[in-house]
């Protein structure tokens, strides 16, 4: 845990009575100087990062008033702490410290409800499309029905691929976070985050990485890959402290859904700045995984851990390289004939050697 200067906690006071005194019609303006004020971006990670300090409320009260007036600037400032608040929220839960969260609820159930609904305050329905191998993709190419028997079955699963819209149900709203819902409104919280996560600073982008790294490695053990007792110091993000373990801190609990939800930032980061730290929170998450064998996380981890082989940098292009096959043969010029065949085979052949006696 970080510790506040006197400094920090002056700026935030500052900063806090400036935005009582703002009106609706100067946030768009205050929001874009927000992006460029370091200091206060600074303080306010310290916040969520100090075990005790005494303006968190205040700040999440700020940051739940910024996040309310829907200004897009203002709404990108608060989403970018979202990591840290989950860091925050989760270890205080486990250590049992919940009467400390209020605000910090408060906050989090605001992001969750006002994005469960439109503007004119319908709810909204999330619509996406189950992929079809009939249709062409980056990965393949759909089987042509003039290469393949015109037969009742082919005929009718080329039909099949046709692509059909799914309608969800919208979630529920939620007025109070309870241990059943928990998890089902932190990963949709996430989900908020991820949507954004292009516009997000490299800040956040950091703390991202560390945060997937502290909760899935808080209280566990770790090891090196050659399984000796001495520790690997880059295996993680701030996860290994003395003997192994994160400050003899609890475990944290975490929920399947929520841990794939971390997987889909860490691959946009993985490329995007956050290489070194990418990878070290994709093998912790994928350790977690395979200790509490969860296998939709390990399904996506090793996706991604298989898509990227030879650990590409962070300059490199997101995903798979693929070669199309033309639609027409292409013949070369020297064309290989028996002939010209021999010629190589001979030219390439090293000669004989004869011991005569």
């Amino acid at each position: 845990m970080v510790k506040m200067d006197a400094r920090n906690i002056q700026e935030l006071k500052e900063w806090i009575a400036e935005c009582k005194t703002l009106t609706k019609a100067q946030l768009h303006s205050y929001g874009n100087t927000l992006k460029q004020n370091k200091e206060v971006n600074e303080a306010v990670y310290k916040v969520f990062e100090s075990t005790e300090n005494e303006l968190r409320d205040s700040v999440c009260g700020q940051l739940f008033e910024f996040y309310r007036s829907q200004d897009p600037e203002c709404k990108r400032f608060c989403l970018q702490y979202i990591p840290s608040i989950l860091y925050y929220y989760l270890t205080t839960v486990a250590a049992n410290r919940n009467r400390s969260t209020g605000r910090i609820e408060a906050l989090l159930l605001a992001m969750y409800n006002l994005d469960l609904v439109n503007a004119d305050g319908t709810p909204k329905m999330r619509t996406f499309i189950i992929p079809t191998l009939a249709k062409p993709s980056i990965y393949h190419e759909p089987v042509h029905l003039s290469t393949v028997a015109l037969t009742e079955t082919a005929l009718s699963s080329h039909q099949k691929g046709e692509t059909h819209v799914i309608k969800c149900d919208p979630y529920p709203q939620e007025e109070v976070i309870t241990s059943q819902n928990r998890f089902s409104v932190l990963s949709h919280v996430l989900y908020i985050y991820n949507a954004n996560i292009a516009k997000m600073p490299k800040p956040s982008h950091e703390m991202l990485c560390k945060m997937c790294s502290r909760l899935c490695s808080t209280g566990y053990s770790k090891k090196p890959k050659s399984q000796t007792n001495t520790l690997s110091p880059t295996s993680s993000v701030d996860s290994v402290t003395v003997n192994g373990y994160h400050d003899n801190q609890p475990r944290i609990g975490l929920h399947p859904d929520f841990m794939v939800e971390m997987l889909n930032g860490i691959y946009f980061v993985m490329f995007n700045g956050q290489s070194k730290a990418g990878l070290a929170a994709l093998e912790d998450i994928h350790s977690r995984a395979s200790q509490e064998l969860y296998s939709e996380v390990l399904m996506v981890t090793n996706a991604i851990k298989n898509s990227n082989p030879a650990g590409e940098s962070a300059d490199d292009p997101i995903g798979i390289s693929i070669s199309l096959t033309p639609s027409t043969p292409v013949v070369s010029r020297a064309a290989i004939t028996n002939a010209s065949n021999i010629v190589i085979l001979a030219s390439q052949t090293p000669p004989m050697q004869y011991n005569i006696q």
